[in-house]
């Protein structure tokens, strides 16, 4: 709904108001605008134009209103007023101005002044057929314009009236005329058959508008609105102003009228806003108040109704009693609050007596009697003498021939016989309301439930409903419909005892009911807490009526319920009494054709427009069928609106997302629709709205979201060349994986090779240096000898190459760096190469800046062999009078060297393998120098392992250079010069992966061992042996960490086995687990004497054997951290097996008795204890899980925290006096074990 105002254009879609300022220019001169107007074109375009001669076209797209022409141009005039506009065709539009007629066509924006109108002020334009209907303020011309030529009149009438507008009926063939100030005329289109309405109009008529099918609206300013039947031109109904009604018009002021197509009048007023009349409203006729007004009810909230045997209304409201009289249409009011003296006036109950006379009963007001025709009042009150209630809370008054019931929430009920005076109380209370069942039996409602009296007998009798009962309509004696408080409605047939509910589950608008009539069809009418149920009995539909119908009100008040004796009903409510015909009040079947515009589309909560530089609409949304989004752009949500004017309220929304949602919706009063997440795909969106429980026309709009870039064709292309790639990458990587497994079996074979290669090498270097002190220097066995000694010497150097790799390797985390004067050190190495390479005429230069006259911290045996490697190799492949610089260098970080020689290069095609196998280049082999192609591959690992960098270039025929790049400090890094106990690894001390523990099985069934050995060796290193002897035998090459035995075996048994194994010094240390089938308490305890740490029964469980064994390993690494702890914390170490105490005891008072000397180390302690190395190691490791190394040092700690406790010795000395002459090398190491350094271990200690 569009509606034009003084600022501008709005648009209401029954939801939402949204305001279109209009573009004024200000500088044009248009500073004003005027009020403005609506029209629409045949083609369904929306038109503005302003009496300032302003006329905008609604452009859709950016959804604002854009000026077409400008009248005052035309005229050059700018008091030229534009009063309407009149469209013959989508291109031509009359505009009806003060200076006659303009034909505008609208493509080419050219007005033409029509001949024949230009003196005229013309109001408005209108055409039938070839006719066109001219309003001017000097009357109405029907003209026709010809091509050429000026307007033809045809007919004119009201010569000297100022005609507004016309409106042609064609079904009655004729045109109405509506004056401003002379009435409404009406003329045959046939006939010039004139004549003025007899109608009560004499202000402007503004508009003219066809109504219903059989009326016509006419917009009258300060008149209101006036409802005219078509076929006899009488008055139906009028729209006018009314202060006391909130449901009038808001002013008579009328400017315009529009009835939209459901039959909706929209009056548009001056300074009153819009007015909305809904021709479905149904008609009920009701009673209000009206503040001062004495001739109005009493208060809006209606308790009581009747109507009396005269005709007579009567309400009894909040202020008291209110009669209406239907002979004299007047009020007359009883207990009003403005009367003195009264005690109270919520009546809550009327009556009328068998003397014509009514009652009223309510709320701490006892009861009076009103007799009306004779002006006669009297009040009763229970504190009378003789009284005639028992409460003065009455809630109910029901006449019962000459007897009258009163009841109430408090109190007995009592009956009083109006003929004799006399009065009867029975013992009941809390009741509602009365109803009659038969001559000796009164039905009465209760709080408790539905009750029957006898009233001769006074005995009470209950029924099937126990709930509080509010009213109670008798159909015939037995049978009831009954409401109640939150249960809804009960049929109640007392003869069959049946019963029959109604809630709000079979559609009734609200479980409380407080009033119920029948009208002559046999419907009921139930008056409830929330509107008003129409109830077919006999198929049980509902039709449920609200405020959306026309209803005052849709609280109804309990019991306020009367059938008149025309049919009539009566209702009492919280907004006074509401009357009407039954037979009027029907269901009016709005169409089905609503269809639910969607007026916004959100993404990621803000709102999208056809205008945006995003392009995902390009048309407005409501105009929308198709929407694509992007992957990212899929948090979307849609706003629709239903332009259901009348009934809003009951307007509800279902949708759905197909291919997003299960199913619909449930129907909800929510506008809005939001998704978030939608993973891409087409989709289709439903939207559709619910009146009155009928679906309308759906709404549908597709959706796409679009695939991310990363899962489309084009993607899937990349990802399959990236897949190939990576093909091809693993591929490369394998192949280098296996040319390093070859490369590596190569350097395992070479190296094996030279230890076996050593100690020939020893047997022929010895003889020949014996035999060369014995041969004469001079003679050809001399040269010969000299010969054989020189190439042992080579032989030796290469041995020496292959056995470094196997260095590196075992020692790769082992950067054992000190610091060195960078340039005496390069010089030195330098120095020692001259002689070769002076033997080929090769000139050595070096460039040593002089930021390499300081002291660098490296590995000086690793970088040795790093330089000689590579000069060594300059020079061999250096030609003859070639020559080879060495450049160094240091900066902040780093430091530089660089080795460049002018030797045979290395072809590109070959450079990739440097460094990286055992490689010799085609040129080197065919340069005739012997070598291995091992020397680079050594190089390289140096410099990794020495954390720095290595590369080169190089070119064939012109020579390599080499560029390498150390670090300053290093991580992780053994510092020699502080470090005096660093003992380099001695390979025969681990026997294998020091990681995997080792597992000795003694089985004389070979089954037996089998079996055991499958179960171990997924976790452990497991040996087996046939008997106890080959197993002692083994035991030094195998060196176990537990041993596993049989009790009986051959030859040797397990227990003498046993007892050998912990009777040895050497292997005391090692856990004894036995594994027997006899288990008596003799023999367990027997082999616990002897040393076993356990036992297993035969047979046994495979997992019971793996937990018993970890248990084992656990309680010895336990044991080893406790024999740690002991030590640190100065206690004596007790062991649990004797030769491992004494063992123990040597060795902690050899290291005490050597505790100062800093050349105390695993050799010395060998020799000392008459061990081998490796039988020490395994021993020391096994009792305490430390190196010998770390033994030694854990036990320097342990007395350097006695000494520094003593407080007689500094730092330093008490460094020293443990055997570490490197005081800041003894902090750190001390810190590291007790976690304070040693200055702060002495201050936390006082």
């Amino acid at each position: 709904m569009w509606i034009s105002t003084k600022l501008g254009v709005d648009r209401f879609d029954g939801k939402n108001f949204r305001h279109y300022p209009l573009n004024l220019f200000p500088d044009q001169g248009y500073n004003r605008i005027g009020v403005n107007y609506l029209r629409c074109s045949p083609d369904s375009t929306l038109w503005v134009f302003s009496e300032a001669g302003l006329l905008f076209q609604y452009d859709e797209r950016k959804d604002e209103f854009e000026l077409i022409y400008a009248v005052r141009d035309f005229f050059n005039n700018h008091s030229i007023i534009l009063n309407d506009v009149m469209f013959d065709s989508p291109e031509t539009a009359f505009l009806s101005t003060s200076k006659g007629v303009l034909k505008l066509n609208l493509p080419d924006r050219m007005a033409l002044l029509l001949s024949g109108t230009e003196e005229l002020s013309v109001n408005q334009v209108n055409k039938n057929d070839d006719r066109y209907y001219i309003s001017t303020r000097d009357g109405l011309y029907i003209s026709i314009f010809p091509k050429t030529g000026p307007m033809e009149v045809r007919f004119r009438c009201l010569e000297g009236k100022n005609v507004l507008s016309t409106y042609v009926d064609m079904e009655n063939r004729r045109i109405l005329i509506g004056t401003l100030d002379a009435g409404l005329y009406s003329r045959s289109l046939e006939m010039e058959d004139l004549q003025k309405l007899p109608l009560p109009i004499t202000k402007p008529i503004r508009s003219i508008v066809s109504y219903t099918p059989d009326k016509i609206a006419v917009g009258v300013d300060l008149e209101g609105v006036f409802v005219i039947d078509k076929a006899n031109l009488t008055i139906d109904k009028q729209y006018a102003y009314n202060e006391t009604s909130s449901t009038s018009i808001f002013t008579n002021n009328v400017r315009g009228l529009f009835v939209d197509n459901q039959f909706n009048l929209w009056v548009a007023t001056y300074h009153g806003g819009i007015s909305f009349q809904d021709s479905y409203k149904l008609n009920f006729d009701y009673f209000q108040h009206r503040t001062g007004d004495s001739q109005s009810i009493g208060n809006d909230v209606v308790n009581a109704v009747l109507e009396d045997s005269s005709g007579n209304f009567w309400f009894g409201t909040n202020s008291g009693v209110s009669m209406l009289s239907v002979h004299t249409h007047t009020w007359t009011h009883y207990f009003n609050r403005n009367i003195s003296g009264e005690k109270g006036n919520a009546i809550l109950t009327i009556a009328e007596d068998s003397q014509g006379r009514i009652w009223a009963g309510g709320y701490s007001f006892g009861v009076a009697c009103i007799d009306w025709k004779r002006g006669d009042v009297k009040r009763y009150h229970v504190e009378d003498r003789n009284p005639i209630i028992s409460t003065n809370y009455i809630y109910s008054i029901y006449p019962d021939g000459d007897l009258l019931w009163f009841g109430g929430i408090m109190g007995d009920i009592t009956s009083l016989n109006i003929k004799t005076g006399l009065v009867n109380k029975y013992n009941i209370s809390k009741v509602n309301q009365f109803e009659r069942q038969s001559d000796r039996l009164l039905v009465m409602g209760l709080y408790s439930g539905l009750f029957i009296l006898n009233k001769e007998t006074s005995e009470i009798k209950s029924t099937a409903i126990t709930k509080e009962v509010t009213t109670i309509y008798r159909i015939r004696d037995g049978a009831y419909w009954v409401g109640t408080r939150n249960y809804g409605l009960y049929y109640y047939d007392m003869e069959n005892d049946s019963i029959r509910q109604y809630t709000v589950d079979d559609h009734l608008s609200s479980n409380y009911i407080y009033g119920i009539a029948p009208d002559a069809e046999g419907h009921l009418w139930i008056a409830t807490e929330n509107g008003l149920n129409k109830l077919s009995p006999d198929t049980g539909v509902i039709e449920v009526f609200d405020k959306q119908d026309g209803l005052p009100s849709n609280q109804f008040n309990k019991s306020a319920c009367w059938v008149c004796r025309n049919g009539d009903i009566l209702l009492g409510s919280t907004d006074g009494a509401i009357l009407f015909k039954p037979d009027e009040i029907r269901k009016t079947k709005l169409p089905t054709d609503y269809e639910t515009i969607v007026y916004q589309f959100d993404v990621f909560n803000e709102p999208v427009y056809c205008t945006d530089a995003s392009n995902l609409l390009r048309e407005p949304i409501y105009k929308t069928d198709r929407i694509e989004l992007p992957y990212n752009r899929n948090f979307f949500s849609f706003h629709f609106v239903t332009p259901n004017y009348q009934t809003p309220q009951k307007t509800q929304y279902s949708y759905y997302l197909e291919g997003h949602d299960i199913s619909w919706s449930v129907p909800a009063s929510t506008h809005v629709a939001t998704y978030s997440k939608v993973a891409p795909g087409s989709y289709v969106f439903h939207v559709k709205s619910v009146i009155d429980g009928v679906d309308q026309k759906e709404r549908i709009i597709y959706v796409t979201v679009a695939e991310p870039w990363w899962n489309t064709i084009w993607a899937r292309l990349v990802y399959l060349a990236l897949f190939s790639l990576f093909l091809f990458y693993i591929y490369r990587m394998i192949k280098q994986k296996q040319e390093k497994r070859n490369t590596e079996v190569k350097i395992d074979f070479f190296v094996t090779t030279a230890h076996d290669l050593l100690t020939p090498l020893n047997l022929i270097q010895a003889p020949l240096k014996d035999l060369e002190n014995e041969i004469p220097p001079s003679g050809q066995g001399a040269q010969l000898l000299q010969m054989a000694l020189n190439n042992s010497s080579k032989l030796a150097h290469y041995v020496e190459k292959l056995l470094d790799f196997q260095r590196v390797s075992l020692n790769a985390s082992r950067l054992v760096v000190s610091k060195q004067m960078l340039e005496v050190f390069l010089r030195h190495r330098l120095d020692s190469f001259k002689l070769v390479a002076g033997n080929k005429y090769i000139h050595i230069e070096n460039k040593l800046e002089d930021s390499t006259r300081q002291e660098i911290w490296f590995d000086k045996e690793k970088i040795t062999r790093i330089l000689d490697n590579l000069l060594s190799n300059a020079i061999k492949y250096t030609p003859y009078g070639g020559k080879i610089s060495i450049e160094a260098s240091v900066d902040e970080h780093k430091w530089y060297l660089r080795i460049k020689d002018t030797g045979i290069g290395i072809s590109a095609r070959e450079q990739r393998h440097i460094f990286k196998h055992i490689f010799r280049a085609d040129n080197a082999i065919n340069s005739g120098e012997i070598g291995s192609g091992i020397g680079l591959k050594l190089v390289g690992a140096l410099v990794k392992l020495h954390q720095g960098k290595i590369s080169f270039r190089s070119k064939v025929d012109e020579g390599t250079e080499f560029f390498l790049s150390f670090p300053l400090t290093y991580e992780n890094a053994v510092d020699h010069s502080e470090n005096s106990e660093n003992v380099p690894l001695d390979h025969d001390v681990s026997v294998s992966d020091p990681h995997v523990n080792r597992v000795m099985v003694v089985e004389d069934d070979p089954e037996m061992s089998r079996y055991i050995e499958m179960s171990l060796s997924d976790v452990y290193h497991v040996k087996t042996f046939n008997n106890a002897v080959e197993a002692l035998d083994g035991i030094d090459a195998f060196s176990p960490q537990l041993i596993i035995s049989d009790v009986l075996m051959p030859g040797m048994t397990g227990f003498e086995f046993c007892q050998k194994v912990k009777g040895n010094i050497k292997t005391s240390h090692i856990p004894f687990l036995l594994l027997t089938g006899v288990t008596d308490k003799k023999s367990i305890l027997e082999g616990m004497r002897l040393g076993a740490i356990d036992y297993i029964a035969k047979p046994f469980d495979k997992e019971v054997l793996r937990s018993k064994i970890a248990n084992i390993f656990e309680l010895r690494q336990a044991a080893q951290r406790q024999c740690i702890e002991e030590l640190k914390n100065n206690n004596a170490v007790e062991l649990s097996n004797k030769a491992d105490n004494e063992f123990m005891e040597k060795l902690l008072k050899l290291i005490e008795t050597n505790i100062d000397n800093p050349e105390l180390n695993i050799q010395m302690m060998c020799s000392e204890l008459a061990m081998s190395r490796t039988l020490l190691y395994n021993k020391i490791t096994q009792l305490t899980g430390k190196s010998p190394t770390e033994f030694i040092r854990i036990f320097r700690l342990k007395q350097a925290a006695a000494l520094l406790l003593s407080g007689e010795y500094s730092v330093t000395d008490v460094a020293f006096k443990v055997g570490i002459d490197n005081p800041k090398y003894f902090s750190r190491i001390f810190k590291e074990f007790y976690g304070v350094s040693p200055k702060e271990y002495l201050a936390k200690r006082e």
